[in-house]
């Protein structure tokens, strides 16, 4: 009898024990959840800001989105709402980083007739959050961890902000937004956000990984809240992503030009070694077999995009390059039309002859070349059409050596430093002979987060091998998240940090998978962003309607 009620009591203890851990634990969760907690009485600061003349007034909270930051200082974001916001308003998240490095808080900006471009849209993300406050838009600015965020570890100066942190970090700011959506105005389910470059590569990454369990581990580590990081819309500028093909592309597009700035140490173009040039042509050899193993389609005809191996002085051909053709065509045929060079009867007038037979730099070059020996102008059907790719390169002029994104063979990119994460091997700075590169022997770690962070994976599946062997990693993605349903993706057509294949890639998958997709090559622009601001809050405002 004894023996039966000590058994009794001892369980009747453990389950006390476990009732009282399980109390503990669930205090310590709603402890965490409460300081996620939004207070719109918690005295934000007004502010106000000029769009052309006019004066919008704001409040600002500065709050921390996660319940256990690793940075503390670094994961807090900035949040502005302006007087005539209502529950429904979209709310805008301009990226303010590139090159993968830590985002920063940002302070909307003036928007005057002295700080607009030529199309008369203010540029700057800052101007892009003063124009859509303007618009009733809430702006949320998140700060997070990048590539260069440093912390002691054992005492050594360690980067810990590499892939995917910058990501989870963005992500557990949006997951703070839909956790307050009924507590704060600005409507949680009409997110989108923006970026350039690095900061583009975030943007379509937040767009197309929401709620994929891959990241789980790393929000539970943060203490981000328990609510959606889908988001709702994502307008990249000039992505700089799918980064294990990069370097092929890159070699595909400028295969032939013969020349690059991008040596460290060298102000002056130089020309591409023999050696450099016949690994250019392996490399960009390899690129057409990647490319038909994704089964992309045109996004209108459904016809299978297709690329053919690459000859020495052009594009052999192919329904996929013809594509991409078209794509610098419309770019042409825009701006010449919105620049009014074209007359009543569809033939270039005055201006427009002008601007087609006189030389321009470009990208900082002098080619000595004019616009019409990269297009041409056919007043019968008022449009311009790419005419020789090899001279559009010349134009450009090649900025990258071989091996654009991770050559460690002249120095560490900052795409190879984005995966850097052994402390050992970091030391101060990482250095070609310390740091990370594709032949260290410790890679597992490193390509599986390569994948977390390739856009395509998710939402392409990659059956087979050939060419460039796709990541081993990338099955274990794919499928796994909830897609933005809109997106407005921007390259300029003179953008030579990356191949316009990248960008229309991700463009022509998203567009395949019958998402609204607005794509399109911005001609005359380098490589950069928010340089069409007011069409974009404009299309930010028509989401909401």
């Amino acid at each position: 009898m004894r023996s039966t009620f000590l058994k009794r009591r001892a369980g009747t203890l453990a389950l006390c024990g476990m009732l009282g851990v399980m109390a503990a634990m669930s205090a310590h969760a709603s402890s965490h959840q409460a300081s996620l907690r939004f207070n719109p009485a918690s005295g934000g600061t007004v502010g106000q800001v000029t769009v052309y003349g006019q004066t919008v007034t704001y409040t600002a909270y500065t709050v921390s989105y996660v319940a256990k930051p690793n940075d503390p200082a670094k994961q807090v974001m900035s949040i502005y709402i302006p007087a005539n916001a209502t529950q429904g308003s979209p709310i805008f998240m301009p990226l303010n980083t590139g090159g993968y490095m830590e985002l920063d808080l940002l302070t909307p900006a003036d928007v005057t007739t002295d700080n607009v471009n030529s199309s008369g849209s203010g540029s700057g993300s800052a101007i892009a959050a003063a124009l859509a406050l303007s618009k009733g838009i809430v702006v949320v600015s998140p700060a997070g961890r990048g590539r260069n965020t440093t912390m002691l570890v054992n005492g050594v100066t360690t980067e810990v902000g590499n892939g995917p942190a910058a990501l989870v970090d963005l992500k557990a700011a949006v997951r703070y937004l839909k956790y307050n959506d009924s507590v704060m105005l600005g409507n949680a389910n009409k997110i989108v956000v923006s970026g350039t470059s690095g900061g583009g590569a975030m943007t379509s990454l937040l767009g197309i990984t929401g709620g994929s369990a891959v990241f789980k581990p790393y929000l539970d580590e943060i203490g981000a809240a328990p609510s959606s990081d889908t988001v709702y819309a994502a307008s990249p500028f000039c992505p700089i992503t799918d980064l294990d093909n990069a370097n092929a592309a890159y070699e595909y597009f400028f295969y032939g030009s013969g020349i690059t700035t991008a040596n460290p140490g060298r102000t002056a173009p130089i020309t591409l070694s023999n050696n450099d040039q016949r690994l250019s042509a392996v490399m960009a050899q390899m690129y057409p077999t990647y490319l038909n193993r994704l089964g992309l389609k045109h996004p209108d005809t459904g016809v299978p995009l297709k690329l053919n191996s690459y000859s020495p002085d052009a594009v052999a051909g192919g329904s996929y390059r013809n594509y991409v053709y078209s794509l610098f065509s419309a770019s042409a045929t825009r701006f010449i039309i919105d620049s009014g060079y074209v007359s009543a009867d569809g033939s270039l007038n005055e201006a427009g002859q002008t601007y087609m037979a006189t030389a321009e730099t470009v990208n900082g070059v002098k080619s000595g070349l004019t616009p019409d020996s990269v297009i041409t102008w056919n007043a019968n059907t008022r449009t311009a059409t790419l005419n020789s790719w090899k001279n559009l390169l010349v134009y450009m002029n090649r900025m990258k050596p071989v091996g654009a994104f991770d050559n460690g063979f002249y120095n560490v990119t900052g795409e190879m430093d984005l995966f850097n994460t052994d402390p050992a091997a970091l030391k101060n700075d990482i250095t070609v002979a310390d740091g990370w590169n594709h032949f260290d022997p410790n890679l597992k770690d490193a390509i599986a987060k390569a994948a977390m962070m390739n856009p395509m994976y998710y939402v392409l599946r990659y059956n087979g091998h050939g060419g460039i062997d796709v990541n081993p990693y990338a099955a274990t993605v794919y499928g796994t998240s909830s897609v933005a349903k809109h997106w407005r993706i921007r390259v300029g057509s003179y953008d030579r940090d990356s191949s316009p294949f990248v960008s229309a890639n991700l463009a022509i998958a998203l567009q395949n998978r019958g998402l609204n997709v607005d794509y399109k090559i911005a001609w005359n622009q380098p490589h950069s962003g928010n340089y069409d601001n007011t069409d974009m809050i404009d299309w930010i405002a028509g989401l909401s309607n």
